[in-house]
């Protein structure tokens, strides 16, 4: 809307669907992946344009609903729900057993597990307070940042790319600015070249 990113605002759950199905290697666009959408109250027999990305992201276990049955598709997603579902989508495991940069409000939490995995492997960061506050909602800027890590995106490269090829980035969006600190992460993930 508007040629806009909004950095700042929350991503939902089907959004983050979206983004995961899109960019995994063994998601079809031509596959139908809706019929798993039948164990979720709230999206069996709907057709609606994030059907089969949840479907998908259900069917590959990456994603649970809640007690009521439901899954709660426009819902922001939370930081602890994000980083286990990237954890789960990559397949990722400690780099070791050892994480000494444990978040003061974590300890015991279900998201726990995921959070010291995404420590171990440099994907996330806390807060100034030492918190991670794993049940607020994540941003699209900090879910950017965080698949790109998993990634293993070289955010650095945009002026290394411009300099060897001697094209300018294109930059999409309006209210994403150089100043700002998820500038290259939104960039690598959502450029085109002129």
């Amino acid at each position: 809307e508007n040629n806009t990113f909004r950095a700042n605002d929350k991503i939902t759950r089907a959004e983050v669907c979206t983004i995961i199905a899109r960019i995994s290697d063994d998601f079809k666009e031509t596959k139908d992946y809706k019929q798993a959408n039948n164990k979720f109250n709230d999206l069996n027999n709907k057709n609606v344009w994030y059907s089969n990305y949840v479907g998908y992201a259900s069917d590959k276990k990456l994603v649970e609903g809640y007690g009521d049955g439901t899954f709660k598709p426009n819902k922001d997603i939370t930081r602890g729900e994000f980083v286990k579902i990237v954890c789960l989508a990559y397949d990722l495991k400690a780099k070791n057993t050892n994480t000494k940069e444990q978040f003061k409000d974590v300890s015991k939490k279900w998201y726990e597990e995921y959070v010291n995995i995404s420590i171990s492997r440099g994907l996330i960061n806390g807060y100034k307070d030492g918190t991670f506050k794993g049940n607020n909602p994540i941003t699209r800027a900090e879910a950017c940042a965080i698949i790109n890590r998993a990634l293993g995106v070289d955010i650095s490269s945009i002026g290394e790319f411009e300099a060897s090829t001697k094209k300018k980035v294109k930059y999409l969006y309006t209210d994403v600015r150089e100043s700002d600190w998820f500038y290259k992460d939104v960039v690598c993930s959502s450029v085109t070249f002129d």
